[in-house]
C-alpha cells in the first residue's frame, strides 16, 4: 500500500491509540528510493541499535532476518507495510531485537528453507499482534470465543481494560478498516503497569511492556500458542457501525457465539 494512504488516517479513532504521536507528522509523500528509511532514521533515538536502509541494500541470497542480525541494518521498502514495521521497531526495540535473535537461532538450527513452529508463531505476533490488559472474566470470555458475553454481557469491563495494536500488518489493515479484522492478542499483566490514569498505555507502560515481551516471548513460550484470536471491531467504541445485537450475531465475523440473546436482553446490558 502506498504512503499516500496515510492521508486517510483518522487519528481520533481508538485503534490508533499509542501510534498517534508518530502519525501527527507523516513523512513526505515522495517516491524516491529510501524515503521511508530516511524518515525513520530521523525519528530514531541515538541509542537505537539499528539503522534503516533502503531495501536495495539487502544482498541477493541473504535472508532479511540474517542481514538485520549481522549488519545491524533494517532493509525498508517505501510502502505502508515497512513504514509501520519501522514504527514498531522504534516503539518496541527490545522485543523486535529478541524476535530477530530468535529467528537467527532458528535458522541456524533448521536452515532458511524450513521455518518451524517457533518462527511461524513469531511471524503471527510480529505481523498481527495485539496487546490487552483486562480483568480475568473478560479474558476468559475472549479465550473461549464467547463474543456476545465478552462484548455485551461484560461490556462494562472494557472500561477497566487497556488495548493497543502491536503488529505492523495489522496497523496497515487499519488504514482501510473492515469489520472482520482478526488480531492475535497477548495478555499484559496488570501488575506490570502504572495505576490507571488514562484509557491507553502511557510511555512508561510501553517501556515495561517492551521489556516484558522480549523476555516472555522466548523460544520455549513460542512452542505453544501464546495468543488468542480477537475480533477487534467487537470492542465497544471501535468501528463505525452500531454495535447492537445484530452486529454481534454476524456469524461470518463472530463465528462461535453459542448463546441466544434477544433485543430486550441486549438493552439490559447496555
Amino acid at each position: 500500500m502506498p504512503l499516500s494512504a496515510l492521508n486517510k488516517i483518522k487519528l481520533d479513532e481508538n485503534y490508533w491509540c499509542g501510534w498517534d504521536s508518530f502519525l501527527k507528522t507523516i513523512p513526505a509523500l515522495d517516491t524516491h528510493e529510501g524515503s521511508v528509511a530516511t524518515w525513520l532514521n530521523r525519528l530514531k533515538p541515538a541509542t537505537f541499535p539499528k539503522t534503516f536502509v533502503p531495501q536495495s541494500v539487502l544482498p541477493s541470497g541473504v535472508s532479511y532476518e540474517a542481514f538485520i542480525f549481522e549488519y545491524h541494518q533494517i532493509p525498508t521498502r517505501d510502502g505502508l507495510h515497512d513504514f509501520f514495521n519501522g514504527l514498531c521497531w522504534l516503539s518496541f526495540p527490545k522485543t523486535k531485537l529478541s524476535f530477530n535473535h530468535i529467528h537467527q537461532q532458528q535458522m541456524a538450527q533448521l536452515g532458511t528453507t524450513q521455518r518451524g513452529r517457533v518462527r511461524d508463531m513469531l511471524t503471527v505476533i510480529d505481523e498481527n499482534g495485539f496487546l490487552i490488559e483486562c480483568p480475568d472474566e473478560l479474558w476468559q470470555a475472549l479465550s473461549n470465543k464467547q463474543w456476545i458475553k465478552a462484548f455485551i454481557d461484560l461490556r462494562a469491563l472494557w472500561q477497566q481494560s487497556r488495548v493497543m495494536v502491536f503488529g505492523h500488518a495489522l496497523l496497515e489493515k487499519l488504514v482501510n478498516p473492515y469489520k472482520a479484522i482478526t488480531a492475535h492478542a497477548i495478555r499484559i499483566p496488570t501488575q506490570l503497569l502504572d495505576t490507571k490514569k488514562e484509557t491507553g498505555f502511557n510511555q512508561q507502560d510501553l517501556q515495561r511492556i517492551d521489556t516484558y515481551l522480549a523476555e516472555y516471548l522466548s523460544e520455549k513460550t513460542l512452542v505453544h500458542k501464546p495468543y488468542i484470536p480477537i475480533q477487534i471491531f467487537g470492542i465497544p467504541g471501535w468501528g463505525n457501525e452500531e454495535q447492537n445485537l445484530a452486529y454481534y450475531q454476524d456469524t461470518s465475523v463472530f463465528r462461535t457465539a453459542n448463546v441466544q440473546y434477544t433485543e430486550s436482553t441486549l438493552k439490559t446490558k447496555t
